[in-house]
């Protein structure tokens, strides 16, 4: 009796573990940590935040998303993002893939890394110097009505994508990016949105959107 009593045990926890690794890989966090930064896979959305909508396409693998989140996390999670734009930054400088010098002295990290833009800074070849974006409409960022809302503060959009320049890269894959943007809204609440394509369903946020 003792033993089918132990094995049972043993048999729901096994069940248990299964489920909830099932459940974990379909999340929303999992799919975001194992996208957006490809290669690094040292971002994703927080642990304790309220998932307003995802819609994720199991063929082509896109997915939209918007998640509310707390002013702290939006600061925790726009720094995240400025650390990985200067690391895209300084692996760029160093990459010289374009004339395959000094090829064997570059890391990993610096051939594949993930390139990150922030689509809220534009350069001022007049000023020759770069400018931040002031009063961006966010309405007009995704062609899901229920991601940005009126009036919304837009704070930071990023573009995310692996880089795939070069036959020493390690990604071979399709060409996707990811769209990130962080707002507030008239209510001083915090929103993370974001939308990851292969450019199947849509051409992507325009560099040149508008914003004074």
């Amino acid at each position: 009796m003792k033993k089918i009593s132990i094995r049972r045990i043993f048999s729901f926890i096994l069940i248990v573990f299964v489920i909830g690794g099932v459940l974990y890989i379909n999340s929303p966090r999992y799919i975001i940590k194992r996208t957006v930064m490809w290669y690094e896979r040292d971002f994703t959305i927080p642990v304790f935040c309220k998932k307003v909508r995802f819609e994720y396409d199991r063929k082509t693998g896109n997915y939209t998303g918007k998640f509310k989140i707390s002013e702290h996390q939006s600061q925790k999670i726009i720094e995240k993002l400025e650390y990985c734009k200067e690391r895209a930054s300084e692996a760029n400088k160093k990459n010289s893939i374009k004339n395959e010098e000094n090829l064997d002295s570059l890391s990993p990290g610096v051939l594949n890394c993930t390139y990150v833009w922030n689509f809220m800074l534009r350069y001022d070849y007049e000023k020759e110097e770069w400018e931040r974006r002031e009063n961006v409409d966010g309405k007009d960022l995704y062609p899901e009505d229920w991601m940005m809302e009126d009036d919304s503060q837009v704070l930071e959009i990023y573009s995310i994508n692996p880089q795939k320049w070069g036959q020493y890269t390690l990604y071979k894959g399709k060409d996707v990016t990811s769209y990130i943007t962080i707002y507030k809204n008239l209510k001083n609440e915090y929103y993370f949105c974001i939308k990851y394509t292969d450019f199947s369903d849509w051409k992507g946020i325009d560099y040149s959107i508008s914003g004074k």
